[in-house]
């Protein structure tokens, strides 16, 4: 099987494309970097192209299709910034990101007969109440970029039968910026430490949700998921408690409200439970528990630094 994974050297999108290359596959992935080698599944498989592109420059999703020739495209690009997403000056080009890419790519696929597998979010919803929400939940979302990740949606929706709609949240990884790897830079610089204590969801490894993608690509139970690792709901306070404990780090953690939270103006659902089970009933595994990912990720942060 031929895979194309957008966003190749971001958090998620490097782990999908050493998963995907694990299995055997030809893979190709496209990203901002002009160069990026990976980690040890890209290299020297012989199975792995980069192409280092803008996927929002004209005529570059038909240059993928045309080098790559995919059966499935797992599309974790995105603009994910959600802070810079807020300015006036940034909409523009977060929907053309968001939205754009993903129908031309979504309707390349059509063309192609290439199943289309994108990663959404949370951010969908507007995070009332305390109730995990099921996919056929109404979106509402509450800033910028769950506007454009639920724009994308319904583009991919619109363009292709063949789809797999994947909404997660809070990913966390050995190979990029994450909430683990700022804790663990802050816990460098400072004895106190703010976090906010109200809003709850589930902290999701993305070698973990790596796997599903891939199972996905190899599958033909379409629809709309939820994906998140399994071990209940947290807070981002106790996912911080949880991070320094498995870390044998002393810092003192504060709690505060987001509504307080300094610096921070993006409006954010507080309830971000999500019901993952869908997962179960399109025949795919649940992610495992998220304290044994943090625990999994924390010993290849080590390996590789």
């Amino acid at each position: 099987m031929r895979v194309l994974v957008t966003g190749a050297s971001g958090l998620l999108g490097n782990d999908v494309v050493s998963e995907v290359l694990r299995r055997g596959n030809v893979c190709a992935g496209c990203g901002r970097r002009v160069s990026y080698t990976g980690s040890e599944y890209h290299l020297g498989s012989g199975r792995y192209t980069y192409f280092p592109l803008d996927l929002i420059s004209p005529g570059a999703p038909e240059l993928l299709f045309r080098e790559c020739r995919p059966d499935a495209v797992i599309h974790c690009a995105a603009w994910r910034d959600a802070v810079s997403a807020e300015l006036p000056e940034n909409k523009a080009e977060v929907f053309a990101a968001n939205e754009g890419v993903t129908r031309k790519l979504t309707r390349l696929c059509n063309e192609t007969g290439a199943k289309m597998i994108y990663v959404s979010t949370d951010y969908v919803f507007n995070g009332s109440g305390c109730e995990p929400r099921p996919t056929d939940a109404l979106p509402d979302p509450l800033n910028v970029y769950g506007h454009a990740k639920l724009a994308g949606e319904r583009a991919v929706a619109e363009e292709t039968r063949s789809f797999f709609i994947v909404r997660t949240q809070w990913l966390f990884g050995a190979h990029g910026k994450s909430f683990v790897s700022s804790m663990l830079r802050l816990a460098g610089t400072r004895d106190t430490l703010s976090v906010v204590d109200d809003q709850i969801g589930t902290p999701t490894y993305t070698k973990d949700l790596a796997v599903l993608l891939a199972d996905m690509a190899a599958s033909e139970a379409y629809g709309y998921y939820h994906a998140v690792n399994g071990g209940g709901y947290v807070s981002r306070y106790a996912f911080a408690e949880e991070i320094f404990r498995q870390a044998g780090l002393r810092v003192e953690l504060q709690p505060v409200h987001t509504a307080n939270f300094p610096g921070d103006p993006v409006p954010r659902p507080l309830n971000g439970r999500l019901d993952c089970a869908c997962l179960a009933q399109g025949g795919f595994c649940p992610l495992p528990d998220w304290k044994n990912a943090l625990s999994r990720c924390l010993k290849e942060m080590e390996n590789d630094g």
